[in-house]
């Protein structure tokens, strides 16, 4: 008995035809999977627009009392989401260095503030004590109820 190309004695050999109907559906497999649907990727989600940005951030200081106000902007996204709160962020430094109008600032988150706490006008507020020796500078941001948070507001600078 001679083994030759998959045939036993001349007679074609079973397991060559199913060896090779294995290795076409295989293949049809492998070029379905490779040719059909196209590029495949996670789901993206809808793009949400940001909470829009304060644009009337103001201070006032007396004595050693900062306060900042500003307008509560009108907002609501397509999803129905609305402005939740704000970010009130902070960077001083002392006045013993000299002025560096064109310097980076570090800003750090100084407060929190839930939009509960608006003034009687519309508006908002943060109070904060400081002191005499520090520049000091602010920035303010919107969030939504979902956490997204808007662009900041432009600086204003206090100097006491």
């Amino acid at each position: 008995m001679v083994i030759f190309m998959g045939h036993v004695s001349g007679k074609p050999c079973r397991y060559a035809y199913i060896r090779r109907s294995v290795l076409c559906v295989m293949a049809l497999a492998c070029m379905f999977i490779t040719f059909s649907c196209g590029r495949k990727a996670l789901p993206t989600p809808v793009a949400t627009l940001p909470p829009p940005v304060v644009s009337d951030l103001q201070a006032h200081v007396e004595g050693n009392n900062l306060k900042l106000t500003w307008s509560v902007p009108e907002w609501k996204s397509e999803d129905g989401d609305r402005v939740a709160g704000f970010r009130v962020y902070r960077s001083e430094e002392s006045r013993a260095e000299p002025v560096c109008e064109d310097c980076p600032r570090r800003f750090e988150l100084a407060a929190e503030l839930a939009i509960e706490k608006t003034t009687s006008d519309g508006g908002a507020s943060y109070t904060e004590t400081v002191k005499e020796t520090f520049r000091y500078f602010y920035q303010v941001s919107c969030y939504s109820n979902d956490g997204i948070e808007g662009d900041r507001s432009k600086t204003v600078a206090i100097h006491p």
